[in-house]
């Protein structure tokens, strides 16, 4: 191969625009002219993008998806021990009523832990006995107190300062419909909570007597 001709290059690159479109196949030429373009070659369909993560991540083990449930327990903890808190370094003077109804401070024993667990709740009387509602805010699942008090039915309750042992037992389906009525007379929240639930809202009866808890497990 013999040596480039001088000024070689230089003419390709200075050459008329129109010689590099012949060139190039007419291509420019084609889409100037209005030329449909290329057909795309057949083949499978292509997938639109959608919201997730990367292709190929996958989820590391033991990490829940964040729900509505999970945050409203999370924040419902801390309400509680605020609440409880407040109830008892006042003696209940600050406190004790809650969305138009009466709470009480109702104590348990952590069915896995052992350890004592209080909860305030809203209650009606119903002669000497209290009786709550296992809404859990509106929380598909069970409370814990309640599932606690149905491993042991010994617990413990706290109304103006004074701490009761009680003895807790499901209301009966004679008495459901009155008592309901009448904690909807408190606070209305509990239709909108049992409509929002799957299953149905206990009503437990909290009774004077019987021993109060073990002491608490320290350590």
């Amino acid at each position: 191969m013999g040596p480039a001709r001088p000024g070689g290059l230089r003419r390709r690159l200075h050459a008329p625009r129109g010689a590099r479109d012949a060139r190039l196949g007419g291509e420019r030429s084609d889409r100037r002219a209005g030329a449909p373009p290329a057909r795309r070659q057949p083949g499978p369909p292509r997938r639109r993008p959608v919201h997730g993560p990367p292709r190929g991540a996958a989820r590391r083990p033991g990490v829940r998806p964040v729900t509505r449930d999970a945050v409203l327990t999370l924040v419902s903890r801390h309400v509680a021990r605020l609440h409880t808190r407040v109830l008892r370094r006042t003696g209940g003077r600050v406190g004790a009523r809650w969305l138009g109804g009466d709470v009480v401070l109702l104590t348990t024993r952590g069915r896995v832990s052992g350890r004592e667990r209080t909860t305030p709740v809203l209650f009606v009387r119903d002669g000497e006995d209290l009786v709550v509602a296992a809404s859990n805010g509106g929380i598909d699942a069970e409370p814990q107190w309640w599932l606690n008090l149905r491993a042991d039915p010994r617990g413990a309750v706290e109304v103006g300062g004074r701490r009761t042992a009680v003895v807790a037992s499901a209301v009966a389906d004679t008495d459901r419909q009155r008592l309901w009525d009448a904690l909807m007379g408190r606070c209305d929240a509990y239709d909108g909570y049992q409509a929002r639930v799957s299953r149905r809202i206990a009503l437990v009866r909290l009774s004077p007597g019987g021993t109060p808890p073990p002491p608490a497990i320290t350590g």
